[in-house]
């Protein structure tokens, strides 16, 4: 039985590789299609090489009609397919609802219109399935494949536009795409898509930036040490909120009362809430006085009046074209 198992996870990881292999490729018309299809066949047979690892019974994966196995035209038994695996093993429930989406994406597969909306959740959750399956791979099995291969599937290209679940056009979508984009987007919303290391979609959120914002805000910045003897080291620097977003409010309105032969300061204040410019970290910072304060708007969403806004000089180019441009 053990010679058995191990031929399906043979195969199983075989088809993983191969379905990364085809995502890879620079030029595939067909590759998100052929991508699903091998990794829903690469689980199948990760979830069957379980089934018979659990009950040393070649019958456990057997699909019966009544009593008796049911076989095809030249009388081989039929084996369970990955919905009827999935239904064999008690698998942790953002796994199961990763593969039910794949298996949903993959059925509708010959309706792929090649938009930039399926092509981004192909990819999403191939990438956060690829995850899954490595971590399960290890604790059923004991095989590393990150370290066993090179397990990892690319980005989308440079000619792709990333977007964001919540930014995709979804429109002229087929039904079953459009639905899962918007659960997932829900899902997110309610930090529902990811359980005991198991994820139900890993989204890239990529955006280009001047040399000068390419350090986040809330982020360390990570240098490296030129002078180390025997390798460079990297060495966490952090930087302070006011490097990064150095005007007040007051400062933004004395800027612009030089900058601007006419400044009006209630049109300030509306560029700023019409633009939602407070809590967007591309142009603001709160600036928090205690720890207490930031887990209370992590955990309430809510910024307490006491709480003083940052902005950079983004912020202040951005305020300073509006107001240029409602002259016109």
């Amino acid at each position: 039985m053990r010679a058995i198992y191990k031929n399906l996870l043979d195969k199983s990881v075989a088809a993983a590789l191969s379905s990364i292999e085809i995502y890879n490729k620079p030029d595939f018309k067909y590759r998100e299609e052929v991508f699903v299809i091998l990794l829903i066949n690469a689980w199948e047979l990760l979830l069957k090489a379980k089934i018979l690892k659990n009950s040393k019974k070649l019958t456990s994966i057997y699909v019966y009609e009544g009593r008796y196995i049911k076989k095809n035209r030249v009388g081989t038994p039929f084996t369970v397919d990955v919905v009827g695996a999935i239904k064999k093993l008690d698998l942790n429930e953002i796994l199961e609802e990763n593969l039910d989406r794949l298996i949903d994406v993959r059925d509708t597969a010959i309706h792929f219109y090649n938009s930039d909306s399926t092509s981004y959740l192909v990819y999403s959750l191939g990438a956060a399935s690829l995850r899954n399956f490595n971590k399960l791979v290890n604790q059923w099995f004991n095989l590393d494949l990150s370290k066993a291969y090179n397990f990892n599937i690319l980005p989308l290209g440079f000619a792709y536009n990333f977007k964001t679940f919540t930014t995709l056009a979804i429109d002229n979508e087929p039904s079953i795409i459009k639905n899962i984009i918007l659960d997932i987007s829900e899902r997110q919303k309610n930090n529902q898509v990811e359980k005991e290391g198991f994820y139900l979609v890993c989204e890239i959120k990529a955006e280009l930036v001047s040399a000068k914002r390419i350090v986040d805000a809330k982020a360390p910045r990570i240098v490296v040490d030129k002078n180390a003897k025997d390798a460079a080291i990297a060495i966490i620097e952090r930087k302070n909120i006011t490097d990064l977003f150095p005007y007040t409010w007051t400062d933004i309105r004395d800027l612009l009362k030089t900058d601007l032969k006419r400044f009006n300061q209630n049109k300030l204040n509306t560029i700023i809430s019409n633009n939602k410019l407070k809590g967007n970290e591309n142009y603001s910072a709160y600036n928090f006085r205690s720890q207490r304060q930031d887990r209370e708007y992590q955990r309430t969403g809510k910024i307490s009046p006491s709480v003083p806004v940052l902005y950079n000089k983004d912020a202040y180019e951005f305020i300073k074209s509006q107001l240029k441009s409602r002259k016109k």
